[in-house]
């Protein structure tokens, strides 16, 4: 059978704790020769022909010659993978699904300091980074690479920093072993810890919560992003200042 799904939010936090598991059970239980995938970014693409390797997928923004197609109905989810085990094993297996995919051992040594400033954002950027990138092996300004990529780069990871937000899905690449910052913007707000996936690696951080240097972002449209509109009055979307309690407390957290 042949079939269309159309991703229901193209945010990839969204992905993995909504439609994710639905649609795995979905193909796991229907027989499905191609399928067509609409609103769909290459981490959500990649995640799919991973878990669905032997059909002939593809990715389109217009559907006119594809009619004759079913449509994939899945009830839209948010699981919460500390109380959903079965979830959370699947979740785990994927992780070594894509490392087997792209031929990386989970035994992989971390070196790598990783500093992500989102940058290529249009809110929750970190901003000054510079007081602190010299603390880190590398500087992430800008996510838009492929998703092997992305793997190949966190599986070697020892630490991962940045702002709270829906980068953080990328855990599902990291390497068991890869310590985690999330530093939160206005108040708690981490999908990781509220649904569990934070166990996927050893150490997963959200204590450092800033309320006071937060600046209110201008939306930049030249920013390829599908999801530019936001209330930039809440502090949650708030741009972050490097300050001297934050160097200091990343500094002894890296150390």
């Amino acid at each position: 059978m042949n079939y269309i799904y159309k991703i229901n939010n193209n945010n990839i936090g969204h992905f993995l704790h909504e439609e994710l598991i639905p649609l795995w059970n979905f193909i796991n239980n229907n027989e499905i020769n191609k399928l067509i995938i609409t609103n769909s970014c290459d981490f959500i693409t990649s995640i799919i022909k991973i878990i669905l390797p032997t059909s002939n997928i593809k990715c389109v923004t217009n559907l006119c010659q594809y009619s004759s197609y079913q449509t994939i109905e899945i009830k839209k989810n948010r699981l919460n993978f500390n109380k959903d085990h079965n979830s959370y094993k699947r979740i785990v297996l994927l992780r070594e699904m894509i490392y087997n995919r792209y031929s990386i051992p989970l035994t992989i040594p971390v070196n790598y300091k990783i500093l992500y400033t989102r940058s290529d954002c249009h809110r929750r950027r970190l901003l000054n980074y510079n007081e602190i990138s010299n603390m880190f092996d590398i500087v992430i300004h800008n996510f838009s690479i492929n998703f092997e990529e992305v793997v190949k780069l966190l599986s070697k990871s020892s630490h991962f920093v940045s702002l709270e937000g829906a980068a953080f899905t990328n855990v599902l690449a990291m390497n068991p072993l890869t310590k985690v910052l999330s530093i939160q913007v206005g108040s708690t707000n981490s999908w990781q810890k509220m649904f569990g996936t934070y166990k996927l690696v050893t150490d997963f951080n959200t204590d450092y919560i800033e309320t006071t240097n937060l600046k209110k972002p201008e939306l930049n449209m030249s920013i390829n992003n599908l999801n530019t509109k936001f209330d930039n009055d809440i502090k949650f979307n708030y741009d972050v200042e490097v300050t001297e309690d934050l160097k200091v407390y990343i500094e002894k957290w890296l150390s």
